[in-house]
């Protein structure tokens, strides 16, 4: 009976040490809250960083727009600037006459806009033509044309050019609404 007394507690506390080691093991293979908190923290961090991020940088050039039309401004169309960047135009083409390698915009209803995400300074020129001059408007929003919010630019007086400077946070369109034809160049955004 000695021995049974001492068996029984060695089988017993072999029993717990078994069970614990099971219970450690299982605990290893789910993580904690803590631990199940960070990897959620980690998946999102992945997640936004996986996201389309705004392309800091791009240049336009007249080149990159429609040929003038034999008549009228050509059809709406799709662009590409020479670093990949795509662009949406509405009665926009490459200038003529005074305004040979400017992009020429359609008094009052001309505009483009950009089909993926761009941020940063936008600046460009505007060939003066005295009295009629036009003045360009550049809205910005979270989709793709957007109409919704006027970004201010500021305007430097050249001799035969105005030089405008804005911040642009992701999606825009640069839109002629005044009465007069635009001609612009050096279209760059960093």
């Amino acid at each position: 009976m000695k021995n049974a007394k001492i068996v029984l507690p060695f089988v017993l506390a072999s029993f717990l040490i078994s069970c614990q080691n099971v219970a450690v093991s299982s605990e290893a293979g789910s993580p904690s809250s803590e631990t199940s908190s960070l990897i959620a923290e980690n998946s999102k961090q992945k997640t936004s960083s996986s996201s389309p991020l705004e392309k800091k940088g791009c240049v336009l050039n007249a080149t990159d727009f429609p040929e003038r039309a034999s008549q009228g401004y050509p059809e709406d169309q799709e662009i590409s600037s020479s670093d990949g960047s795509v662009f949406f135009v509405s009665s926009c083409m490459q200038g003529g006459g005074k305004g040979e390698g400017c992009v020429q915009m359609k008094k009052e209803s001309s505009f483009f806009y950009n089909r993926s995400k761009l941020a940063g300074t936008v600046t460009f020129k505007i060939l003066q033509n005295g009295a009629y001059t036009g003045i360009p408007t550049i809205y910005e929003g979270d989709g793709e044309h957007p109409l919704e919010k006027k970004i201010s630019l500021e305007m430097t007086q050249k001799e035969e050019w105005n030089l405008y400077t804005g911040e642009i946070h992701s999606y825009f369109t640069f839109a002629n609404e005044s009465s007069y034809a635009i001609y612009l160049k050096d279209i760059k955004i960093a």
